[in-house]
């Protein structure tokens, strides 16, 4: 099973780190998080990259879902897929409930995996229309915390068990949103690229190759490199020496280090590799640069 990733806890943290309060954490398996929560918060609320579905009680207040006011109660399920921009009305802010609700977040990567494996696609959106929530479902939901509440032979077992099952049943019970989901691709291929620049930054001065840095972001190597290209401006081997270059110039800047050394520090095989590739991003050659800086 897919192990959650530290994402799925981000909302969470969001909400403790801007002091609204506790966010009483109910039970966890390896890809779900169960709250309690008994109040609600107000204003927009951060962007998670996971999905979470909220088991609400009659009087919540109305949430805004990417531009689009709904209003919820104790029969229909409010569903969050990720990325959606969500804002909550709630006029009394940290209004306490009269009975906790029921949040849960389960992680993007089980959701597409099932999807995939039931339907032939991962992408996945749950449309908010045909969300009223099923007998099947709270069933598994108990069942879930039962058994995360014990400590018996064989419970991380089952907790998965009960984990996939649930997640199927969310498949099967709510309608999915037929149209393109090109804000979602959108997003992941942004998040993607967006590892793979931090991986260049950090390792820009040893030989990266192509695959090193598609499995960064998961990608097929021709997929990333198209991909890059459209999010960042440059391939992926313009990136790599736009970054040399620009820390050579830093380093240059400085006036404490020999173009030989700066040369291997910034990753290039050789000065005479790095003098013709500065000279041909830059304009001028190294030691020009440094009597221009001067």
């Amino acid at each position: 099973m897919v192990k959650v990733m530290s994402k799925l806890f981000s909302y969470v943290k969001a909400c403790v780190d801007a002091g609204e309060g506790d966010f009483p954490k109910y039970c966890t398996t390896n890809n779900m998080i169960i709250s309690k929560p008994d109040y609600y918060l107000n204003g927009k609320v951060p962007v998670i990259e996971d999905y979470a579905f909220a088991l609400q009680v009659d009087g919540a207040p109305n949430v805004i879902i990417n531009g689009k006011e709904h209003s919820f109660n104790s029969k229909r399920m409010l569903i969050l897929n990720p990325y959606d921009e969500i804002e909550i009305k709630n006029n009394n802010f940290q209004h306490e409930c009269k009975d906790s609700y029921t949040f849960i977040m389960i992680s993007r990567e089980l959701i597409e995996d099932m999807s995939y494996n039931l339907m032939g696609k991962s992408k996945v959106r749950f449309a908010l229309d045909y969300n009223y929530i099923t007998q099947q479902l709270n069933m598994l939901l108990l069942m879930i915390e039962k058994e995360a509440a014990q400590n018996g032979c064989g419970k991380s077992l089952m907790l998965d068990c009960f984990e996939t099952q649930f997640v199927i049943q969310l498949l099967r019970d709510f309608k999915l949103d037929s149209k393109s989901d090109k804000k979602l691709d959108s997003h992941v291929n942004k998040n993607a690229i967006r590892l793979s620049v931090e991986f260049i930054e950090e390792y820009y001065n040893t030989n990266i190759s192509l695959d090193e840095l598609a499995n960064v972001a998961n990608m097929s190597k021709f997929h990333f490199i198209r991909i890059f290209k459209q999010v960042v401006g440059k391939t992926p081997y313009e990136y790599i020496i736009f970054k040399r270059i620009k820390e050579a110039e830093s380093l240059l800047n400085t006036n404490a280090l020999n173009i030989s050394e700066i040369a291997k520090l910034c990753g290039f095989v050789n000065s005479s590799h790095f003098c013709t590739v500065f000279k041909n991003v830059v304009g001028v050659s190294p030691k020009r640069y440094l009597k221009q800086n001067v």
